[in-house]
């Protein structure tokens, strides 16, 4: 994982995760979701918690800079469709290294592409992985 960059929560949906990610991470959490009400409650959220390294923005993933990641987590936020085009623009824009761990559907999609090699990580179970942009 690069030295320096923010986490995303990529489709954050109610900030459950983004949220702890950022009481257990020293790093920026950026929390993406598309609907905005959701967005606004993640950020409600992260104040009250008194989280400050968290930003929740009301937004499309595709439409969102992550060329400062350093790591992306992913809970299925879109269809299969969408991955290749979504690991094109992670291609574009994120260094090699950028880790991605994976939740549901979307593990199977990202095993298949060959821009990205499977990260070991002991007690990963079904449909959990870690990968790192090559």
């Amino acid at each position: 994982m690069p030295l320096e960059g923010f986490v995303a929560d990529v489709g954050a949906g109610e900030g459950a995760a983004a949220l702890g990610i950022a009481l257990l991470c020293e790093r920026p959490v950026l929390a993406i979701e598309l609907i905005a009400e959701r967005a606004a409650r993640i950020s409600a959220s992260a104040e009250r918690f008194g989280i400050e390294s968290l930003e929740a923005v009301a937004g499309d993933a595709f439409d969102t800079d992550l060329s400062g990641a350093a790591g992306l987590y992913m809970n299925s936020p879109f269809f299969s469709k969408e991955v290749p085009a979504f690991m094109d623009k992670l291609a574009r824009e994120c260094r090699p290294g950028t880790r991605l761990f994976a939740v549901n559907a979307i593990v199977s999609d990202l095993a298949r592409d060959p821009r990205l090699r499977p990260v070991p990580a002991e007690g990963l179970r079904y449909c959990t992985a870690a990968f790192e942009l090559a």
